[in-house]
């Protein structure tokens, strides 16, 4: 009977000590100080793109190839598309900082920039040649897309993208602006695209004014075993105390 009342006391003690518990690890934290750790490449309708990193990554320009009529239904966007890989994870948080400006004339804007983690629905941000001084939140989701707030020609935000099991949380400002769930595969890259599509308009061309991604950081937030110190403590002094009654007797 004492073997088997030792036996469960240390298996409780055991239990404790091997317990998960919730610790994110940081998989990267992203200031843009340079693009070592991206693939990048500028490509569709762009033959280049002007860009800088003195306060993270700011787009300001695209020397498009040729600007389109809006009935062309050959269109092609101008983008710069940046892609980083990492382990695959599951539950994650994945937060970044944006900022923009439609510049002197909004109301032939054409800008977007949108994040996309795995295979999940992108978070975007765009004004699309507005027809108005104001831009469109999206998520893009299988084709089509979720519209949200419009926002005005200038300013910033905070967005943020959350997964835990197979369900897949989308923030505008802290605020949750939808929840998908089904999305349960294991995500390994993140996709940063700005793009521009360069059309004209009743003889004015498009402008892409600027956009900043100030920072990106992607947390994995998948349950952590780590050692607890109490309950190793317990775990060696009770093991001990255990051996030494066993010595006596």
């Amino acid at each position: 009977m004492k073997k088997l009342s030792t036996i469960f006391y240390l298996s409780i003690i055991f239990t404790m000590y091997y317990t998960s518990i919730y610790a994110s690890q940081v998989i990267f934290d992203e200031q843009f100080n340079n693009l070592n750790n991206w693939n990048v490449t500028i490509s569709g309708n762009a033959q280049n793109c002007t860009y800088d990193l003195s306060n993270g990554l700011t787009v300001t320009d695209f020397q498009n190839i040729t600007y389109y009529q809006p009935s062309d239904p050959n269109t092609t966007s101008s983008e710069l598309r940046l892609i980083q890989s990492f382990e695959a994870i599951n539950a994650f948080t994945l937060q970044w900082s944006i900022s923009w400006d439609s510049g002197s004339n909004p109301t032939i804007i054409s800008q977007s920039l949108r994040v996309k983690i795995g295979n999940l629905p992108n978070l975007a941000y765009y004004d699309w040649a507005a027809m108005s001084n104001v831009r469109d939140q999206l998520i893009e989701y299988q084709g089509g897309y979720y519209n949200f707030d419009q926002q005005p020609a200038a300013g910033s935000a905070e967005l943020k993208i959350t997964r835990t099991d197979d369900t897949v949380k989308y923030y505008w400002n802290d605020t949750l602006l939808t929840t998908l769930t089904g999305y349960d595969d294991p995500v390994s890259s993140i996709m940063i695209v700005f793009d521009t599509y360069a059309i004209n308009f009743s003889g004015q061309n498009t402008d892409f004014g600027t956009e900043t991604l100030s920072n990106i950081l992607l947390q994995d937030d998948s349950p952590q075993v780590i050692p607890e110190p109490t309950s190793l403590l317990l775990l060696i002094f009770s093991g001990t105390t255990i051996l030494i009654r066993k010595h006596v007797k």
